[in-house]
């Protein structure tokens, strides 16, 4: 697996981070304020315990208070009747323990990892203990540590990378009237990391702060600039793409096209079906447990009258393991409809940030890859959420199928490869990379989608 650039630049970014800190309470990507978030969660989880009700509640388990509010999401927490009681209960136990309750998690029900549970509980420790969650997960990855998808386990890393940012960062804030304990600076730290963005990079390059962001250029995507990725030769591929496609090639399997004689045209037949009748029969944002059936089998089964084939998601899976992925998330999403319609409804909404939404699914069904029985693997949980995506946002999202897009990307642009696995913050980059690949391929066709972009990409491996 291609390695993050985080381990090389960590010693100079923490040396950086030391003095800004001191600086100040607050800066860009630094926050020691009385908003951080293990001080605002605190407050808002003694403002729940207080005046309990479904409004409190989700004041609290935002994104402001949790890295990992959507493990699970709030609306899956509040579904019943008796759910603000229910958590009141929870969380004054909570409140009174000394240390977490594997049984809390039971409470959530499915096969919830709980990760939002395990970090409020450490963010109730105010910073005196690691902080656990897929955000310092990706942290820790990216610097090489063994991760595995278990909070008790993130928990050991964090304990274990403690030494390395004592002794280049020591405890920065200590002695400041913003002081906070250690592991939740650690978490702040972690937190800069994670949220990287290119804008943020960009805008940080000079002054005061450019010692900071210099050396976490290319944590996110393998490249060793903050520039957007770049892309070079895809001309020629581009002008076949559109020629194939305009003429007609993609439609059957008699006239050959740049990739061969496969058929490619059923994926904008779906595109139109998808636009036309599922968008217009379903509330994708705001869907109800008893939308889930119906709205898997509009997806699985277009109307005859229609002319678009059937079970378009499977076919853009893959290969066989890969699509039984997609059968099993069906199936547990059938068994789960109250849990599946928040997780879906979440996917759909572009309101919230993509890497939540996608790793809120995996979340939800992250446990179908580790059943002994099958060889699913992470990576076609992110097949799946992206296929159901490119369809639904066709200007913005593309199908992820790993293989062929690293190829892909190592050949023609200026990343020098890409992770397996399910890796949300990658996928993110690698949208806005296709996004500018598509502004290509509108400039020679005057119209397309990522539909193009994904068959560009497809077809392209297969030459």
């Amino acid at each position: 697996m291609a390695k993050s650039t985080l381990g090389q630049s960590l010693i100079p970014a923490l040396h950086s981070w030391r003095k800004l800190v001191r600086d100040g309470p607050t800066g860009p990507g630094i926050n020691f304020s009385e908003t951080n978030r293990t001080r605002l969660c605190n407050a808002r989880f003694d403002s729940f315990l207080e005046h309990p009700s479904k409004e409190t509640f989700r004041e609290l388990w935002k994104d402001e208070t949790l890295a990992d509010y959507w493990a699970p999401n709030a609306h899956s927490l509040l579904s019943s009747d008796q759910a603000v009681e229910q958590l009141h209960t929870l969380l004054s136990e909570m409140d009174d323990a000394d240390e977490f309750q594997p049984e809390w998690v039971q409470y959530l029900g499915g096969n919830s990892t709980g990760w939002g549970l395990y970090e409020l509980f450490a963010r109730l420790q105010d910073g005196h203990d690691p902080i656990p969650s897929t955000e310092a997960k990706e942290v820790l990855e990216g610097l090489g540590y063994d991760v595995a998808y278990d909070p008790d386990v993130i928990s050991e890393h964090i304990r274990d990378f403690k030494e390395t940012y004592e002794t280049h960062a020591g405890h920065a804030s200590a002695g400041t009237e913003y002081e906070l304990p250690i592991y939740a600076e650690i978490d702040e730290f972690f937190r800069l990391i994670d949220s990287l963005e290119r804008e943020i990079i960009n805008a940080q390059l000079t002054g005061e702060y450019a010692p900071l962001f210099r050396p976490l250029i290319g944590h996110s995507i393998h490249k060793d600039t903050a520039d957007p990725i770049q892309w070079s030769g895809v001309e020629a591929l581009i002008e076949d793409h559109v020629e194939a496609r305009d003429s007609g090639a993609y439609d059957n399997l008699e006239e050959s096209h740049w990739g061969g004689t496969h058929i490619e045209s059923w994926k904008w037949q779906f595109q139109d079906y998808f636009e036309t009748v599922v968008w217009s029969e379903f509330e994708l944002t705001a869907l109800t447990a008893e939308d889930v059936l119906a709205l898997f089998e509009a997806i699985e089964e277009p109307t005859e009258d229609f002319d678009a084939v059937s079970n378009v998601p499977a076919q853009m899976m893959g290969g066989q393991f890969h699509r039984l992925a997609w059968n099993d998330i069906v199936d547990y999403c059938h068994q789960n409809p109250v849990e599946a319609a928040a997780v879906l409804s979440d996917l759909f909404d572009d309101e919230l940030p993509i890497v939540d939404r996608l790793n809120e699914f995996y979340e939800f069904v992250h446990h179908l890859t580790v059943q002994d029985e099958n060889d699913r693997s992470p990576g076609s949980l992110l097949r799946a959420a992206t296929a159901l995506l490119m369809y639904a946002y066709p200007q913005q999202y593309i199908a992820f199928q790993y293989e062929r897009m690293d190829r892909f990307f190592s050949e023609y642009s200026n990343s020098d490869r890409l992770d397996t696995g399910f890796n949300a913050q990658q996928y993110r980059e690698v949208a806005l990379a296709c996004r500018d690949l598509l502004e290509m391929v509108e400039t020679k066709a005057g119209e397309a989608s990522m539909i193009d972009v994904q068959t560009l990409i497809y077809v392209a491996d297969d030459r």
